[in-house]
């Protein structure tokens, strides 16, 4: 990951707002971050964020084999200097992609900078893209991890040759693989999604075909489940998680509410009647083998003096009370 004008950040604090360019401010808090330099808000840092410019820099930061990346703003990219950069550090053909795509859309492969050119024309002029390296391929990987440990894995294989993605949502299909067979890209994988900080993950690893080493494409929180045995370690996955649910209301009957513990309905100590759409507040005692407790509307919780209704008299008891 390069940043040319990095070096000429001028400033020891400065303030990160990402409604608008989310994918982007992530990326410079966590630059900031590395190189101790004050921001905030600090919390733009959260690893929620999926962009390819983020995850890029934080695999870089991890010492995690990454392509080549560089990245410009949109508004820079048409001009000499970036393209006396791209044309200094990366070889035509490479790869240009946007930093928010998912399913291979907004990505592309330019053979010179014309091409570039061509792309920033049709393309929407609110996206924001990278560059990298194209790395020699025919198919990559992607290893399921659940809870950062490596359960399933899958080569996805284009079948268009004259595209360079390797998405199925863009025609490729699945080849299922042996964790046996790749004991060299679970180690990555791991890594990568505790770099990320994705309990579900599917990592996306390119090997190129010209010298065999590994580089990590990815960590996709949406790993996809078409391929074989990603339902099935998912659902057990999910099974051993903690199995109670507390919905705002769940109508087991018609203006009632229960709870969903795991695959049974139990319902609450005394029945709940909800007049209209409102808020439960519930007062729980939950073991490994049951749950006890009430539940009380927003109505019936307000109705402080009793009368079953909600006025000034309720509003005078509390007052009372915190006098």
């Amino acid at each position: 990951m390069h940043c040319p004008n990095c070096k000429h950040i001028p400033v020891s604090y400065t303030h990160l707002s990402f409604s608008k360019h989310f994918f982007i401010a992530s990326t410079l808090a966590l630059y900031c971050e590395r190189n101790a330099i004050r921001f905030s808000n600090t919390s733009t840092t959260s690893r929620v964020s999926n962009g390819k410019l983020f995850q890029g820099l934080a695999f870089l930061y991890a010492n995690l084999p990454t392509p080549r990346t560089l990245f410009f703003h949109r508004r820079r990219i048409l001009t000499p200097e970036s393209k006396k950069y791209v044309e200094e550090n990366l070889t035509y053909p490479v790869i240009v992609k946007s930093i928010a795509g998912a399913e291979g859309r907004d990505n592309y492969l330019a053979h010179s900078w014309s091409d570039v050119e061509k792309i920033m024309t049709v393309s929407s002029p609110d996206i924001q893209y990278i560059f990298q390296e194209c790395i020699p391929n025919d198919s990559d990987h992607r290893l399921l991890t659940l809870n950062h440990t490596v359960k399933v894995a899958y080569k996805r294989v284009r079948d268009d040759k004259t595209s360079h993605l390797n998405n199925v949502s863009q025609g490729a299909h699945t080849e299922a693989v042996e964790l046996s067979a790749i004991p060299h890209l679970i180690p990555l994988a791991e890594a990568a999604s505790n770099v990320m900080q994705k309990e579900v993950c599917g990592v996306d690893i390119m090997i190129n075909s010209d010298t065999g080493k590994p580089y990590i494409i990815e960590a996709n929180p949406s790993p996809g489940l078409s391929a074989p045995g990603t339902i099935e370690a998912v659902f057990t996955y999910l099974q051993d998680l903690p199995n109670l649910i507390v919905p705002p209301v769940k109508t087991a009957q018609p203006n009632s509410a229960c709870l969903l513990y795991t695959s049974e309905e139990r319902g609450l100590t005394s029945p709940l009647t909800v007049d209209e759409p409102q808020n439960v507040y519930y007062d729980l005692k939950i073991s490994d083998t049951k749950v006890e407790g009430t539940g009380e509307t927003e109505l019936q919780a307000s109705d402080v003096s009793g009368n079953q209704c909600v006025n000034a008299d309720d509003a005078t008891k509390v007052i009372g009370k915190l006098a």
